[in-house]
């Protein structure tokens, strides 16, 4: 063999081991039955590595998410950036995902839940936990965040172009003075004025557990936090600050968040 050859064997080598270094793909928990046939089962597990491949990219190119389902998972798709990184043990892939549980409802509906593990000196550690909902039509599968089933018995109410949910009722007068305020920061800002759809909720916990983050050891003892996201021209509003009260907010710091659009 001669050198050129050696060097091109290495270089593909490198090339696939780089690859599979970056896939960060979810293998199928040990402990958890497989459904149906092997080649079904192949299939939702092979959509859910390609939809988690292809976080890096714009959430509305990815094929494996619908349309109608796009804000909502953009949020949680989100929280799994850098998933497998751990700056303590100085490796990008450090934490592995698995599939650990799938239930399914029916031939076309299916709950899963994923979980982030990395093992150091054989105490296993865990960075996260996922919850997502899965869709097969036509033959593809489909996933989407469980946060509208999460919430469907909540209460709805339209305050300007603001759908707020809520799960029984919320302080009118403080909900009122604060989407004013907003209202008045964006239009000095220039902001294009979109739909929002806001959630309140209790605390942070309640946001995570919400979206589909089942535990996520980035926010251990956190108390009021929000995430949002901004697709299909929708600002949607996750949020653990202000509870259906509104009585937390500071009008500087609302100012600073419209600033920096968060």
């Amino acid at each position: 063999m001669n050198f050129i050859t050696k060097l091109l064997g290495f270089i593909l080598l490198l090339s696939a081991s780089i690859s599979s270094a970056q896939s960060g793909n979810i293998t199928m928990a040990g402990n958890v039955p497989p459904r149906g046939d092997t080649a079904e089962n192949n299939r939702l597990l092979s959509a859910l590595n390609e939809l988690l491949n292809l976080t890096d990219k714009p959430y509305k190119d990815n094929p494996y998410i619908l349309k109608a389902d796009l804000p909502e998972t953009a949020v949680l798709l989100d929280e799994f950036n850098d998933i497998g990184k751990s700056n303590k043990y100085k490796d990008a892939h450090f934490y592995k995902g698995y599939l650990t549980n799938q239930v399914h409802l029916n031939d076309s509906d299916c709950i899963l839940q994923i979980s982030y593990i990395g093992v150091n000196e054989g105490i296993p550690l865990t960075r996260a936990c996922f919850t997502l909902l899965a869709k097969k039509r036509n033959n593809q599968y489909y996933f989407r965040s469980p946060l509208l089933q999460n919430t469907c018995t909540w209460e709805t109410k339209k305050i300007g172009n603001v759908i707020l949910h809520f799960k029984k009722d919320y302080n009118k007068k403080n909900a009122a003075k604060y989407f004013n305020m907003v209202d008045a920061y964006d239009k000095k800002l220039e902001f294009m004025d979109k739909s929002t759809e806001f959630y309140c909720c209790d605390n942070y916990h309640e946001v995570l557990q919400l979206i589909g983050v089942d535990y996520k050891s980035d926010y251990t003892s956190i108390v009021k936090n929000s995430l949002s996201s901004a697709e299909n021209d929708l600002n949607l509003v996750v949020n653990g600050y202000l509870t259906s009260e509104f009585t937390e907010f500071d009008p500087h710091d609302l100012w600073h968040a419209r600033l920096h659009k968060v």
